[in-house]
Parts: C-alpha cells; structure tokens; sequence
C-alpha cells in the first residue's frame, strides 16, 4: 500500500496573500515580526511550529524560531520551507497538553535549514495533533522522523524527496498514560 498523499487540498501554492496577512487582525507581537524570516540567510537553522494565535480566515500563520520550538522568535509567516527537516516533539509537553494539565504551547516543531523560495504545496502530507498522537504522522498513521525538504502551512506539513519514518523500537515513546494514536511502518516498509 503506497503513502497517501492528500488529495483533499487543492492547492499546489499557497491561498493566502501576503497583503491579506498585512491587512488581518494580528497581535502586535506578530506583527511586529512578520514576514522579519524571509531576511535569514538560506541555510540558518530554524524551528518552524504552529502558532495559534495568529489567524487570517481559515489559515493558521506559523512562527520562525531560532533552532528550536522554544527560541527566540525570527518572523511569522504562512508558509515556511527547511532542507534536512526533522520533527521534533517535546514528549514531556505533549503529555501536559493531551491530559490539560496545560494549553497548548510551543512543543512541536520542524527543525531545518530555512530556504528562501516559494513554498511549495506538493509531497507527502505530514500533521501532528498532540490530543491524538504523540508524533509527526503521515495520513496513515505513520511515525515520520525526517525529511530533505519539507514546507509547512497552515496545519500541515508538505515533506519532499527521501523521507524517513521511525521504527518502533528507536521512536520516542509517549509519556504518562496518554494513549496516542500514532503507528508505525514495517521494517520492510521502511
């Protein structure tokens, strides 16, 4: 059976222009650094999550950080693209949120080297829900670990090129009684 790929989106660039971010009700905080990533140079390490404080229509803005889902914050953007993407997940936090002993907080991210190019809607489509599983899935369920080149967007990742999927007995495990939703490829598969 062959990944899926979804079908569902129609969009191959992405439906958001940046004059309809400027003209959105954002925070200050947001707006005071939107957009500020696209002067990094290609190659700087960044951390590339959600923010779910930032909305224009239906669309979730994401925030740049410096090397991981915690540090300083480069720029706000809709879509985001990184070479030698690896998805991290704070297993630690993602047990707070999914038993609400905490919101939802930065906890999850797309680690990667920032490349300034259009972004680009193709590939296999990759989600995390911290309610649901307890890693990066693809929409079958599957663990996935890295890939060469992924763009984010909105509340989903769009991975390209060789992609890697974590195999049980080397994937982080979940923390606490949290039950997760998450899978795993054969070894075969792999």
């Amino acid at each position: 059976m062959g990944d899926a790929i979804s079908e569902s989106f129609l969009h191959t660039v992405v439906p958001l222009s940046d004059q309809e971010i400027e003209s959105a009700r954002l925070p200050d905080t947001v707006r005071d650094k939107l957009f500020a990533n696209r002067q990094l140079p290609d190659g700087t390490m960044v951390a590339v999550r959600l923010n779910l404080n930032a909305k224009v229509g239906p669309y979730w803005l994401q925030t740049v950080h410096r090397r991981r889902a915690t540090g300083a914050v480069l720029g706000y953007d809709s879509a985001v693209t990184v070479n030698h993407a690896v998805f991290q997940v704070s297993q630690r936090a993602r047990e707070l949120i999914a038993t609400r002993q905490h919101n939802k907080y930065p906890m999850a991210a797309v680690v990667g080297l920032i490349v300034q190019t259009a972004p680009d809607l193709t590939g296999l489509e990759i989600r995390f829900n911290p309610m649901q599983g307890h890693l990066f899935e693809d929409l079958n369920g599957h663990a996935v670990m890295s890939a060469d080149q992924v763009t984010v967007f909105n509340t989903r990742c769009y991975a390209r090129g060789q992609i890697h999927y974590w195999q049980q007995d080397l994937a982080p495990q979940p923390l606490g009684h949290v039950p997760t939703t998450t899978g795993f490829k054969a070894r075969s598969q792999i």
